[in-house]
């Protein structure tokens, strides 16, 4: 297992390099940087996040995995709130970080409130983000991820629990 982790650091790594990213590991998949859950950033970080006897071994992997994460988290939140605020499914959405400014924060294109709602599903939304949030603060007991939490949660509580189907609610959980 443990060369299928380092596998997954060193592609990232590579593929940072060659993007020229400002954030030591980048992913793609079909020619694209996902952020999302089902192939994108927020689980790879989790996977990674899953094996911490790794991490022990490796701490220069340890600290792109952290830098990486604070950097998604910088990206998703610098300046946003429940109202101005959307998950950009592409990192290419994520732009000029971390000076943006609020009203930048819809990325790429205006989007209409069915799209927002949209992005709260599992797949490519923030409701499937929130576990590596928690992951991330349960593993290096930091409250800043913690609070990556909430802000996922309160996205979620504002644009629909149940849009795609009842899984959006088990989210809620965490907090218990």
């Amino acid at each position: 297992m443990f060369t299928i982790w380092k596998l997954l650091i060193e592609k990232g790594r590579e593929t940072a390099r060659r993007k020229y990213c400002t954030y030591p590991l980048s992913y793609t998949y079909c020619g694209s940087e996902y952020l999302g859950p089902a192939h994108g950033l927020s689980s790879i970080l989790q996977v990674l996040l899953s094996w911490p006897q790794f991490m022990t071994e490796d701490p220069e992997a340890e600290r792109d995995i952290k830098a990486t994460l604070d950097f998604f988290q910088q990206a998703l939140f610098h300046g946003a709130t429940v109202a101005n605020w959307f998950f950009p499914t592409l990192m290419e959405d994520v732009t000029q970080v971390p000076t943006r400014k609020p009203e930048i924060v819809l990325g790429r294109s205006e989007r209409d409130p069915e799209s927002l709602r949209a992005l709260a599903e599992w797949s490519q939304g923030i409701s499937g983000v929130i576990y590596l949030f928690a992951k991330a603060g349960i593993h290096y007991k930091n409250h800043g991820y913690l609070i990556g939490c909430v802000q996922c949660a309160d996205f979620i509580w504002a644009n629909g629990l149940v849009k795609k189907g009842p899984g959006k609610v088990l989210i809620f959980l965490i907090f218990s």
